[in-house]
């Protein structure tokens, strides 16, 4: 039986559709705990992984509670990064390429070239319930995203 671990939808969104130059500073956990979505500096995941949070002093009690706690429980969090552009793209690619042909032909041409995600969300904010379908559709592919992260006996849902 697989543990199903609810997250908010909004937080998970946050970080998967991050800047990728964030992880440069902050590695983001989801706390399988605590259904929480949480951030440490990559100098301190580093320091939990070798065991050296005794010589680590702060007055950031919080971040020091995560990392003692992903140093003493590894398995608890599942490191998330956000998803590539490239990724991404292909989201709204699989997206257009799902919807019916008039739909599908308008959305895959926005898709072309230079400034393709604004033409994108330009696009399906003109026709309606297409900007409804696209969160639905997103949603769905970040959840895919996370269960491919996390161990197989934990389901992860967006709420």
């Amino acid at each position: 039986m697989r543990k199903i671990v609810r997250f908010s939808v909004i937080e998970v969104s946050d970080t998967v559709n991050a800047a990728p130059e964030i992880e440069a500073e902050m590695v983001s956990f989801l706390d399988l705990q605590t259904a929480e979505v949480v951030a440490l500096p990559v100098f301190l995941v580093h320091m939990a992984e070798e065991d050296e949070l005794d010589y680590y002093h702060s007055k950031d009690l919080e971040d020091l509670a995560i990392a003692n706690a992903l140093a003493e429980d590894p398995e608890r969090f599942v490191q998330v990064s956000p998803v590539e552009s490239w990724q991404s793209y292909e989201w709204r690619k699989d997206f257009a390429s799902s919807l019916p042909a008039a739909y599908a032909q308008k959305v895959l041409k926005a898709l072309e070239g230079s400034g393709a995600y604004a033409r994108f969300y330009d696009c399906i904010n003109e026709i309606e319930h297409l900007a409804d379908a696209w969160a639905l559709f997103e949603h769905h592919m970040m959840e895919e995203y996370l269960n491919d992260l996390a161990p197989q006996n934990v389901r992860i849902e967006l709420i």
